[in-house]
Order: C-alpha cells, then structure tokens, then sequence
C-alpha cells in the first residue's frame, strides 16, 4: 500500500545537506550494489512498502549499530526522503561543495 511520505522542512533540508557535505550522513547512494541496501537498512528489508516516490533512504552516521555489511555500516532506523526533497537537497549539495572548494583562507 502507498502511504503520503513526510516532506521535508526547508530547516531540516539545510540540516541534511550541511550533514551530507560534513560526511555524517549515510544514504543509499553510497551502496554500490542495490542489493545490499536492504542489509545496510534493515527496515528496507523488513517493511512491504511501496517505496515508489522514495528517491533517498539515509540515516545520520551516529545511528550506525556495531557491525558492518560488505564495509557498509548497518542501520535499524532508516530515513526516507521524497524524490522532490533529493531533487532540492542535490542542488544544495553541489552548491555547498562548490562554496567549500573555493574558500580563500
């Protein structure tokens, strides 16, 4: 069944993209094999959810549990976000990356 996903918030969009530029966001994309994103996100694995709409399942870093998959850390709690909210967030990101490599110190 597919359910409205929560959209994200123009604060915590700021909040995610600063946390993905700072390296303490993992998210799918990282995973270079589609079929172990379900290991890495383990309620990808236990839910029967259409995930149609779902561009991005990410988690901050410090919610990694002790183990690992493949070199991947593994997660119990997962996020999602909505492919409109990606779309934004990966235009931030680049903006973000491109203000950063050019900071004059």
């Amino acid at each position: 069944m597919k359910r409205p996903y929560h959209r994200l918030s123009d604060d915590d969009l700021k909040e995610f993209v600063l946390g993905f530029c700072d390296g303490r966001i993992f998210t799918n994309r990282h995973v270079r094999q589609a079929e172990t994103v379900p290991l890495v996100f383990m309620p990808i694995a236990l839910s029967n959810e259409d995930f149609t709409d779902i561009a991005l399942v990410w988690e901050w870093l410090d919610a990694a549990g002790p183990r690992s998959i493949n070199g991947y850390p593994t997660f119990i709690s997962c996020r999602l976000m909505h492919e409109d909210d990606w779309e934004r967030a990966w235009k931030a990101i680049k903006i973000e990356r491109k203000r950063r490599d050019e900071i004059v110190v």
